[in-house]
């Protein structure tokens, strides 16, 4: 029946499950190049939020183009301030129970991503202790449950919610503009997921503030817990021995390079906008591309330009003051009478850095 058919266009939706997920969880998604072959090749049309350099060329690869143009936009968040913190495992709870109580005083929506259900299934009691009781959103919730804190975390529902624990189940579809402070308890399996996971925030173009907590040291139990995840995930793919060991390779290097942006000490906004491909200052495109740019781009408020991240904003405010740091990318007064951190009460200067905001250095 294919054979019969002849589109003026092939798009493809969600394209990065071509490259993901084919082998994984939709093998379907791997054999649309020969779909396209039966429809006579027509041009292709591809759109996904979540690749990166060598996704963008396995996806063209998968679909018989590998000499298309490749359009990106949308990687740079310039309202979205990034902070990373070294924070050990067992202070995280009360760390981001200040954070959320923060979050509140000042009066801003704020999520907790976590990588697994049973670290979410225990940070509600933790966090309750702390005085911040926080409910936890996941894919095997009942539908009526989710919908539920759905609706009450868009403030469509009472009783209202300003924050929620969540992991990556929660962006599937769900669009609430107001968030401003999204807390990631360690870094994900890859720079698409981060940029998906941090991408809740600011949607209204508000200064937003994306907070990543780290091991203290590179060989921590973060990479671990992703290494075990991984092998989790390939042993329920349906693959052959030899891809088993491709896809496990492949996952393990995500991760590793998430884990490299996570701690090197560079801007942070540089590192991922260049795994993604795309420039701060983007050369003139052609018409064409302008065009899709012009049709497909959201036309809503035009996004402010906040401070940068930590490592560019590190002589001005101590990273290690996270509660000024937190108030000044949201321009915020800070709550009055709250603590300040010990590195600026004791007057030593931050390492690194250089001064100036995102807006600055465009």
């Amino acid at each position: 029946m294919l054979r019969t058919l002849r589109p003026a266009y092939l798009v493809v939706d969600e394209a990065h499950c071509i490259d993901r997920w084919a082998r994984d969880f939709r093998p379907e998604y791997g054999r649309l190049g020969e779909v396209r072959e039966q429809l006579g090749n027509p041009p292709v049309l591809a759109f996904t939020a979540t690749a990166g350099r060598e996704t963008q060329a396995r996806i063209l690869a998968s679909l018989g183009a590998g000499d298309g143009d490749v359009f990106v936009h949308g990687a740079n968040r310039p309202n979205i301030t990034f902070l990373r913190r070294r924070v050990r495992q067992d202070a995280r709870p009360a760390f981001v129970a200040e954070l959320l109580r923060l979050a509140d005083a000042i009066g801003v929506k704020s999520m907790v991503f976590v990588p697994t259900r049973k670290i979410g299934d225990a940070l509600p009691a933790a966090l309750a202790t702390q005085g911040v009781a926080t409910p936890f959103f996941h894919g095997q919730l009942r539908t009526q449950e989710k919908e539920d804190l759905v609706q009450r975390f868009g403030g469509h529902l009472e009783p209202k919610l300003s924050r929620i624990i969540c992991t990556n189940a929660f962006g599937m579809g769900v669009d609430i503009p107001d968030v401003r402070l999204v807390i990631h308890w360690q870094h994900p399996a890859s720079p698409k997921d981060y940029l998906q996971e941090f991408g809740r925030a600011g949607r209204n173009g508000q200064r937003s503030v994306a907070i990543l907590l780290t091991d203290p040291k590179p060989d921590g139990p973060a990479l671990s817990l992703l290494d075990f995840m991984a092998g989790l995930t390939v042993e329920d793919a349906k693959v052959t021995a030899g891809e088993h060991t491709a896809l496990l390779t492949q996952k393990r290097r995500l991760s590793r390079q998430m884990q490299t942006f996570a701690f090197h000490r560079s801007c942070f906004r540089d590192a991922l906008l260049c795994y993604f491909g795309e420039a701060r200052t983007r050369p003139r495109r052609p018409l064409a591309l302008r065009i899709i740019d012009w049709v497909f781009a959201k036309h809503g408020a035009r996004a402010e330009s906040g401070i940068c991240c930590d490592v560019c904003h590190a002589r001005r405010c101590s990273p290690e003051d996270h509660v000024r740091f937190v108030c000044e990318a949201l321009t915020i007064p800070p709550p009055s009478g709250w603590p300040t951190s010990r590195a600026v009460k004791s007057g030593r200067r931050p390492r690194g850095g250089r001064p100036g905001t995102f807006a600055d250095r465009r």
